[in-house]
């Protein structure tokens, strides 16, 4: 996704990313699904990103309230939100959801553990946070995503995959 520049509203960034969303059709999933996020919340100072752009440019968004579409990947050490262009790096999200109303920990509490059998998406809204490595506390992250919201949400098991047990 392109960045957002000094002197580039949001309302023109989200009518170029309309532009994509026509003509890239269903692979430009994660910007239209953004971009649809954005409309629905940009009353709020939403700023529409990627998880490869929190990661490159981090004190452009520290403190913002940013929306992202991702992969959640959870695992015995860690859980994170990936891009799928630098997944080598990610966000670890920080639900501030009522359990009751949190469909990540609906999808957590059936087959294995974390994702190892299911594959988790879906737009990501919440406020971005980061910490340079010399304000950072032992076993604390640099980059985090205290969730708002999360909107079009999708669980869909591994096909063949072990359901380890559980329901």
């Amino acid at each position: 996704m392109k960045p957002l520049e000094n002197n580039q509203s949001i309302a023109s960034f989200v009518t170029s990313l309309a532009a994509v969303c026509i003509v890239a059709g269903s692979s430009a999933w994660s910007f239209c699904s953004v971009r649809a996020a954005y409309a629905e919340n940009r009353d709020a100072d939403v700023l529409p990103t990627s998880i490869c752009e929190l990661v490159s440019r981090p004190e452009l968004y520290n403190k913002k309230i940013v929306v992202v579409a991702a992969e959640f990947h959870a695992s015995m050490d860690a859980a994170v939100l990936i891009d799928a262009n630098c997944p080598s790096a990610g966000v670890v999200p920080v639900s501030k959801i009522d359990k009751a109303h949190d469909p990540l920990s609906a999808a957590l509490s059936h087959g294995c553990l974390g994702t190892k059998d299911k594959i988790i998406s879906a737009i990501w809204i919440g406020e971005y946070r980061f910490k340079k490595n010399s304000e950072l506390r032992p076993g604390e992250f640099p980059r985090l995503l205290n969730l708002k919201k999360i909107e079009n949400f999708s669980a869909r098991r591994i096909p063949g995959a072990s359901d380890c047990g559980r329901p």
